[in-house]
Order: C-alpha cells, then structure tokens, then sequence
C-alpha cells in the first residue's frame, strides 16, 4: 500500500515539474511570422525565376536528416545529389557503403516523385501548411497545444534562408509529445541566362 501511495507522489511529481518547466518556456498557441512568409513568397514568384542550384538540408528530431545539392531548370527539379543523410557522409563511412545508401536514397526520391518537393515555391507551402495544420492541432486543443515556427529570411533570392519549427502537446506524459523540425536554404545560385546568351 505504501509503495502504491509513493508510487502515485512520484507520478504527480514528475507530472507537474513537467508542467512548470515547459510552462516556464512555452504557452498554448502557435507563433508564426506568416505573413512575412506569404509576403517572401510571393516575392519568390514575382522574382520569375527557374534556373538555380542551392543546397536543401532538412531534419526532424528522432527521424533523421537529409543534405542534397539541387538543380531547378526551367522551373523542375533537373539533377539532385545526396551530401548527407542522418549524419552519414562520403567522409565519415566506407566509400562503398555511402556510395549504395546514396543511390536508394536518390533512387527513393525519384521513384516516389519527391524530387518537386525541393522546388522553392513547394518549400514555401510545404512551411505554410505546417502553420495551418498547427492552427488546427490549437484550435482542438487550445488549453495544451504549441507550436512555433521561426524563420529566417533574406534580402536578396529565394527570400528564405532557414525555418525551425518547434510543437508540444504540454500535457504530462503526452506521448510523442516534443517534436521539432528544421530547414536550411545554402548557396543558393540564381542561374537565369543572360539576355545575349
């Protein structure tokens, strides 16, 4: 009887130091800069252009990530190449090895028509969706729910240069509760021909 009394101090414990110390750092809602985002967006499509290479990086906390160099002509995704997937690259494992998780890793992508996924206006909405479908998480459970997505943007091509997206269900034992998100936009290359070319 005691052990179950004990046992019950401790989950009530645990429980509300959970409480306070997300509590402390985050509020039921989502935050967002979205209109800045709809407005960088829009720039990107007004900017009216197709031909460039950048380098996407993407990833989600206990789900891995992924590093590729992308090439966009005439507005489709032309050629891409697998840098680094879940911490693995060229330089850190057998050459052979990197070599056969990069051609089904390329070959995944292509088979499953993923490779538009790494067009920008795609990325654009790929982030805005996410923002929507947090409003809806909140809007069913506006007492618990968080979700913030911070983003970066830029002055000059493609106008966005990185997003981190944090979500929390701030209930005690929540499961898959934390989850948090990131996208990065590298060297980005504006490879419109010249007019004389």
């Amino acid at each position: 009887m005691k052990a179950k009394i004990l046992s019950s101090i401790i989950i009530a414990a645990a429980a509300l130091a959970i409480l306070f110390f997300t509590g402390c750092k985050y509020h039921p809602g989502v935050y967002a800069d979205k209109d800045g985002l709809i407005e960088r967006k829009q720039k990107w499509a007004e900017s009216g252009i197709k031909d460039y290479t950048y380098t996407y990086t993407k990833k989600i906390l206990l789900a891995g990530s992924e590093t590729l160099d992308v090439t966009v002509r005439n507005g489709k995704v032309e050629s891409f190449e697998l840098k680094e997937l879940d911490g693995m690259t060229a330089d850190n494992i057998p050459a052979e090895e990197w070599e056969e998780r990069k051609y089904y890793y390329e070959r995944y992508i292509n088979t499953h028509d993923k490779a538009k996924n790494y067009l920008m206006e795609n990325i654009y909405s790929f982030i805005e969706n996410m923002i929507e479908s947090d409003c809806k998480r909140y809007n069913e459970d506006p007492y618990s729910y968080y979700a913030e997505t911070v983003l970066e943007f830029s002055e000059t091509s493609p106008f966005l240069s990185a997003c981190t997206r944090e979500s929390s269900y701030m209930r005690a034992f929540a499961e898959d509760s934390y989850g948090k998100l990131e996208i990065l936009i590298k060297n980005f290359r504006d490879d419109t021909p010249s007019l004389c070319e």
